[in-house]
């Protein structure tokens, strides 16, 4: 993990339990958890089921996912 320089305001804030932190979608790609982001998702269940996405269906992952083969094969 990547070494973070915490203002003291929010380590103040932390402590006396009133931090809220809102964290965006790609936290979780970096290291140490190393997950992947949706289009990646959709591609590795497209390739589970032997229908990976076309482009058009990549942009719609929602749409992607609700296909009848991608849930059948789940």
């Amino acid at each position: 993990m990547r070494e973070v320089d915490v203002p003291a305001e929010v380590m103040q804030a932390a402590r006396a339990g009133s931090l809220v932190i809102f964290v965006g979608a790609g936290a979780s790609r970096d290291e140490p958890s190393g997950l992947p982001d949706f289009r990646k998702l959709i591609e590795d269940v497209g390739d589970m089921v032997g229908k990976p996405p076309i482009e058009a269906e990549a942009r719609q992952p929602d749409v992607f996912l609700g296909r009848s083969y991608v849930s059948e094969n789940g």
